[in-house]
């Protein structure tokens, strides 16, 4: 049986590999992790960009397996 960090990992990759191909472009590096479903990245201007994963809805950090959904993002 599949983990919840196994099903977490699998959906967010699929949802990354399927962006619209209008969708923009951003490069650069992830300097956080807010929660499980909201990343800090930095780009060549160092410039930060808070980013929402589309699709994802994570249990927030004061909710029932919040700290588990950062950790779990965090490892990817």
């Amino acid at each position: 049986m599949q983990t919840f960090k196994q099903l977490f990992a699998a959906l967010t990759l699929s949802l990354l590999c399927s962006a619209p191909a209008s969708a923009e472009s951003l490069v650069g590096r992830i300097i956080s992790i807010a929660d499980g479903d909201t990343l800090i990245l930095l780009d060549a201007q160092q410039q930060q960009h808070k980013i929402s994963l589309a699709g994802i809805d994570a249990p927030e950090l004061n909710q029932a397996f919040g700290q588990q959904a950062l950790v779990s993002l965090s490892a990817l």
